[in-house]
């Protein structure tokens, strides 16, 4: 935290090395701590570069397990990074079937909780027309983003599949 202080600049090393992503969940407690919400950024950047490396590590259950026992329930920075990456993975035979991934779902049970919402959310999603003189949303199923079929909208009449929508962020 001294050296973002006095330079505004957050030292990080290799994304692969494991300490890393420990030393990433360190760094944030202690810049939520203090309320310094450029290092709680700078924390959760490097963070989300060290995860994809490191889902299936022998440290991953030790990570998973500090960072909600670092942070509150309203600090998402870290709590929304392991748990969005975990749900990414979560459909890999490799990742699904490792005893350390399945660790840190058993044993904290808010991340169970973050990686299942994620899932959930990737079901289904909201989309509005692209028309800006138009308002009308709707929820769909996330596969049919890909599906190739030709939609009408119900307000304004315009014709595209659904993947011209705009999708709205929660």
């Amino acid at each position: 935290m001294v050296t973002y202080m006095y330079t505004g600049r957050y030292p990080h090393y290799a994304p692969y090395d494991t300490t890393e992503l420990l030393h990433c969940v360190d760094v944030y407690a202690i810049a939520e701590m203090y309320q310094v919400q450029g290092l709680k950024e700078f924390a959760t950047a490097h963070f989300k570069d060290c995860i994809v490396f490191n889902l299936t590590s022998t440290i991953f259950p030790k990570v998973v397990k500090d960072i909600y026992e670092s942070t509150v329930d309203g600090s998402r920075g870290l709590r929304d990074a392991v748990s969005n990456a975990a749900a990414r993975s979560i459909r890999d035979d490799d990742t699904l079937n490792n005893s350390k991934f399945n660790k840190a779902l058993d044993e904290v049970a808010d991340f169970r909780k973050d990686v299942m919402k994620r899932l959930a959310k990737e079901q289904a999603v909201t989309i509005e027309c692209p028309i800006s003189t138009c308002d009308f949303q709707i929820l769909i199923k996330a596969a049919a983003l890909d599906s190739g079929r030709e939609e009408i909208c119900p307000e304004c009449q315009y014709r595209s599949t659904y993947s011209y929508w705009h999708q709205v962020e929660d």
